[in-house]
């Protein structure tokens, strides 16, 4: 578990299966050396991201700036 990462984060994701994202989302985390843990529920199609808060203000960023949170 990161460091700092007592909270998650839950984006609600649309225009794209939260799976996918999560996928994603975890291959770009790992190529830029940042630590998150990320889960998602495929019934409510939301991302959950634990990390510190600079990862989780990375993370939503990235999710709203494509449209899909």
């Amino acid at each position: 578990m990161p460091h700092d990462a007592g909270r998650v984060r839950a984006y609600p994701l649309r225009n794209v299966a939260a799976a996918d994202a999560a996928g994603a989302m975890a291959k770009y985390l790992q190529g830029k050396d940042l630590e998150a843990r990320l889960t998602y529920d495929a019934v409510t199609n939301t991302e959950f991201v634990s990390a510190c808060p600079a990862v989780r203000e990375r993370v939503g960023d990235l999710l709203a700036g494509r449209g899909i949170a």
